[in-house]
């Protein structure tokens, strides 16, 4: 489980290491929060919400958090020079992933717009709570946070990535009829 008490779980604790350190969980875990009202706490139960029901605000979520964390760790190893701050397109064209942009996402841009300030507004907090680099947020976000979310969630819709929730179930438990009522 998350050592910050934000109720994530593990497989064992050098994936929680790992995941905290370079993964982006430091910057979207919501168990060192005080409030409900922080930025980042919001998106998070905006996640759990899933007013769309289709999991892509935490699957953006946890995208933006893991780019942000290799722009950090991409700007240690340049010395400490300040990543372009060419939003999420950009960003992944420089990652290494740029033949999956293929420009702005098809959801309507009221929906982008909430997407755009959620992770704006906890990207923000995040870096005045120090969990994040001023620099690595511009370089995911650049400019435009809501083009930088479009181009992301593009890139998540057109390759039909989706979050899976798993279940402790076994398969044969969860396929098996209801047992009869003793009568």
């Amino acid at each position: 489980a998350c050592a910050q008490g934000c109720g994530v779980t593990y497989c064992d604790e050098r994936c929680a290491s790992e995941h905290f350190s370079s993964g982006g969980h430091r910057i979207a875990c919501v168990g060192p929060l005080e409030s409900y009202s922080h930025p980042v706490a919001a998106l998070k139960l905006a996640c759990a919400k899933d007013d769309d029901g289709d999991g892509l605000l935490a699957l953006l979520t946890e995208t933006v958090a893991r780019c942000v964390a290799r722009a950090e760790e991409d700007a240690a190893e340049e010395d400490g020079r300040e990543p372009a701050g060419e939003g999420g397109g950009g960003f992944l064209r420089r990652a290494g992933a740029h033949w999956f942009v293929r420009g702005p996402s098809s959801l309507p841009a009221a929906r982008l717009e909430s997407y755009a300030t959620l992770v704006s507004d906890a990207l923000d907090a995040a870096a005045r709570d120090g969990t994040c680099a001023e620099d690595a947020k511009r370089a995911v976000l650049g400019g435009d946070a809501t083009r930088a979310v479009s181009e992301l969630v593009g890139l998540l819709s057109r390759n039909q990535l989706s979050v899976v929730v798993a279940t402790n179930k076994p398969a044969a438990a969860a396929a098996a009829p209801p047992a009869a009522a003793p009568s």
